[in-house]
């Protein structure tokens, strides 16, 4: 009878040959989702100012003024989206909870401060 080794011994060295530093680094899971949180709620905060310094008279002149005030206030959950599409583009992998916090803290200092520059200016 030929000489058969156990099943085991051909598997025992298998988490050495393991390449554990595949896949993307830490810091790009929070970095994407902190830089796309931050300019897609800057970008939206942006255009909500456009609107609310809209001059028109009349009823389309309020709502279009009542419907920048509305972006400001959905301008941090635009950061999520974004956040997602992202990871998946070009981390080839799905967003956390931990990611979609950092989207949405990302988003709200950036409409914060985009807010407070626009009260400043205004």
């Amino acid at each position: 009878m030929p000489y058969v080794t156990a099943p085991c011994t051909p598997y025992s060295r298998a988490p050495g040959r393991i390449d554990v530093t595949a896949g993307p680094p830490a810091l790009s899971r929070w970095l994407f989702p902190l830089l796309a949180g931050a300019l897609t709620a800057a970008l939206t905060a942006l255009l909500a100012s456009g609107l609310v310094t809209f001059r028109g008279t009349g009823p389309w002149g309020d709502v279009i003024r009542v419907s920048g005030w509305l972006l400001f206030l959905l301008a941090p959950s635009t950061a999520v989206p974004a956040a997602i599409l992202l990871a998946h583009r070009w981390l080839y992998s799905g967003l956390g909870v931990t990611g979609i916090c950092v989207a949405l803290l990302a988003g709200t200092a950036a409409a914060i401060v985009s807010l407070l520059s626009f009260a400043a200016l205004s």
